[in-house]
């Protein structure tokens, strides 16, 4: 598991706070892979009903390495930059 500062931590649960969330979703034939989503919701509640967008990846992530894990925080910081910071 990839360990992050505590700064980062702050601006996931900003964005957290905001209604977006990034996740894996196992993929591939042997679910082998993390496909990453993108959620955008009106609360931070993340009911069904409430989800105004979802947005998949392309790339397909081993699920045994910490790439997945990359990428989902560099998610998270360009959300926080585009949406909460600005």
């Amino acid at each position: 598991m990839l360990s992050i500062s505590r700064e980062l931590a702050k601006k996931v649960s900003a964005c957290h706070k905001a209604g977006y969330r990034v996740y894996p979703v196992p993929a591939g034939r042997s679910y082998t892979y993390y496909q990453l989503y993108i959620e955008k919701n009106k609360s931070d509640q993340f009911f069904p009903k409430d989800q105004i967008k979802l947005q998949s990846k392309e790339k397909l992530y081993p699920n045994d390495t910490l790439e997945w894990q990359e990428e989902l925080y560099k998610l998270y910081l360009k959300i926080y930059n585009k949406h909460i910071a600005s």
